[in-house]
């Protein structure tokens, strides 16, 4: 972590920067501020990797999973208590609206698919703008930075898993989602060891 937090990360972004952003104009409202407390409601398992199942069902890969892989080592974790309450906030409206989205299933077709997994990348690429846009102590800007980082390439890797599933180019869908696994891993560690629960998605 670093001690004067003044670097700005790869894309010359700090979090709090009010940029267009991964979403871009897909149409989508931007998410509520953080307002109050509430649980998540009841779910049966974490709402991704979908990318990553839809990848392998698409190509006859029903195995492939990150579930039950171990976390990468050297963690970071935030002092900034405000700023892990309002992040969890924002995931969890994330996490209302990606429940609100249909669901599709192996019998489904290619281009529904697709269709869906582009919602919900569209869905988490609102969330990670507004993950940019909280304030967050200094000290703890590059571990952020970090974390929101492999969000950007979380998102990305639903769209690129879209687009090859639209295209008909199931084995593309399935190289861009093993691309993404390592990402997807460490923004949940990232979150379970914060106390950011919502944000395990």
């Amino acid at each position: 972590m670093s001690g004067n937090g003044a670097s700005p990360n790869g894309n010359g972004r700090r979090p709090g920067d009010d940029d267009e952003g991964l979403a871009g104009s897909s149409g989508l409202p931007p998410l509520p501020p953080y307002r109050r407390p509430r649980p998540a409601p009841a779910r049966q398992g974490p709402v991704r990797p979908w990318w990553l199942v839809a990848a392998a069902v698409a190509v006859g890969l029903v195995t492939l999973s990150i579930a039950g892989t171990s976390p990468p080592r050297g963690i970071d974790t935030v002092a900034d208590e405000s700023w892990v309450r309002a992040a969890n906030g924002v995931c969890l409206e994330a996490r209302l609206r990606l429940d609100e989205l249909p669901a599709s299933g192996p019998d489904s077709a290619p281009a529904e698919r697709a269709a869906v997994i582009r919602a919900r990348s569209e869905v988490l690429a609102h969330m990670h703008d507004e993950l940019r846009r909280l304030r967050v102590d200094g000290a703890d800007r590059a571990a952020v930075e970090r974390w929101l980082d492999d969000w950007a390439v979380v998102v990305r890797t639903g769209f690129r898993v879209a687009e090859a599933m639209r295209a008909g180019v199931p084995e593309s869908a399935e190289r861009a989602a093993s691309e993404g696994a390592a990402a997807d891993r460490r923004t949940d560690a990232f979150a379970a060891v914060n106390g950011m629960g919502d944000c395990v998605l």
